[in-house]
């Protein structure tokens, strides 16, 4: 992955590839490869890419290390192909002995996690933000499987299995973010992610409308009394953080879970 500012850049970078390939006699394969102009204005067809010999196309959508990526940086596309990929393994989860209540459901619960939770939360750290209704519906109807009770409320099923809601990306974003914290200074990721908070902050200081970005859903997050991190950015070691924002974001998800308990009239008996 190649990442430039104009196309006279980008297409330095393209010949120095093929130079290299080249020089130490290995063959590039155009077919896989392909140019995204990201921005919200619509780029020229016009301009030609080479790569080497070969002409590469430019198109507005490309699947990079499992995640596709669109040229206005929309997730939709990705969450529609991951929820079609979680039904499918969903149903071979409960085709294992689910539903047939061959299994314990501890047995069912790590099946669970690891055909169908790990595809919705693979790469969640980058485009998981705001409310995800489908992938929310897909857990309630998985949970309501495996304790066998198709009439149960999302609270009670939650309830019984422990489940919180789709919101662990929250807690893979914060962990990213204290990895980019800890970044060298030359790293790319840690010139983007410093070149967006100092934008960030410019803005807030100037008191114009912030732009919606990765950077300020992260400092947005950090409001779980974790405020101070965002500034003085003193994470401490991995596991320290780690189990920091997993108990913060715990106690959020109980209180919200006890308050829909309570606001639910049906629950009365369950929430004694």
């Amino acid at each position: 992955m190649l990442l430039a500012e104009n196309r006279q850049d980008l297409q330095r970078m393209l010949d120095k590839v093929s130079s290299y390939a080249r020089q130490w006699r290995f063959e590039l394969t155009p077919k896989k490869s392909a140019v995204v102009v990201f921005g919200k204005r619509q780029p020229p067809r016009c301009v030609k890419w080479k790569l080497g010999a070969s002409e590469i196309p430019q198109v507005s959508q490309y699947k990079y290390l499992g995640i596709d990526l669109t040229r206005t940086l929309r997730w939709q596309p990705y969450l529609k192909r991951i929820l079609s990929k979680a039904r499918k393994n969903m149903t071979q989860a409960l085709a294992m002995g689910i539903s047939g209540g061959f299994l314990t459901t501890r047995q069912a619960n790590i099946i669970w996690k690891s055909l169908v939770r790990s595809i919705v939360e693979y790469g969640s750290e980058i485009w998981g933000e705001g409310h995800f209704v489908e992938l929310e519906k897909l857990q309630i109807e998985m949970g309501k499987r495996i304790l066998r009770r198709g009439r149960m409320t999302s609270e009670v099923v939650k309830g019984e299995l422990g489940w919180e809601g789709i919101k662990h990306e929250e807690m893979m974003r914060l962990r990213y973010w204290a990895k980019l914290v800890r970044m060298g200074e030359e790293r790319i990721a840690k010139v983007i992610y410093k070149t967006s908070k100092a934008r960030l902050e410019q803005e807030e200081r100037e008191g114009i409308e912030q732009t919606k970005t990765w950077c300020r859903y992260a400092r947005d997050l950090l409001q779980l009394n974790l405020g101070e991190a965002w500034s003085t950015e003193n994470v401490g070691t991995e596991q320290d953080w780690k189990k920091l924002i997993r108990e913060r974001l715990h106690q959020r998800e109980q209180i919200k879970w006890r308050t829909q308990c309570l606001a639910r009239p049906k629950l009365r008996t369950y929430c004694t």
